[in-house]
């Protein structure tokens, strides 16, 4: 059984930890192209009249945005491994280690 409380604040801290990433990932000058490609699409949401806050608070909210993408598939795709949706398992690992885990919870 899940506890929610226990996997809401797992997955909140993991939002942070990504979102810190990608802001370091933005600002690097040795991944350079993040940075640009962010920089590419604010100017043309900029252009498009799609967004009227300043480059730094549109790249935070892209970024959780992103980030909470990222984290909310994740868990979908492991839902759909748990019951056994999607063969072969992407994140979870082999089957019979899941198997075993689960015969191990009872």
């Amino acid at each position: 059984m899940i506890n929610r409380q226990t996997l809401l604040t797992d997955l909140q801290r993991l939002l942070q930890r990504l979102e810190a990433d990608l802001l370091e990932r933005s600002e690097s000058t040795e991944i350079v192209r993040v940075g640009e490609a962010l920089r590419q699409e604010y100017e043309q949401a900029k252009a498009a009249a799609r967004t009227a806050q300043n480059y730094e608070d549109w790249r935070s909210d892209t970024i959780t945005q992103h980030a909470a993408a990222w984290v909310l598939s994740c868990v979908f795709v492991r839902f759909l491994e748990d019951n056994r949706l999607l063969d072969p398992p992407r994140i979870s690992g082999q089957r019979s280690a899941l198997s075993d885990q689960q015969s191990a919870d009872g």
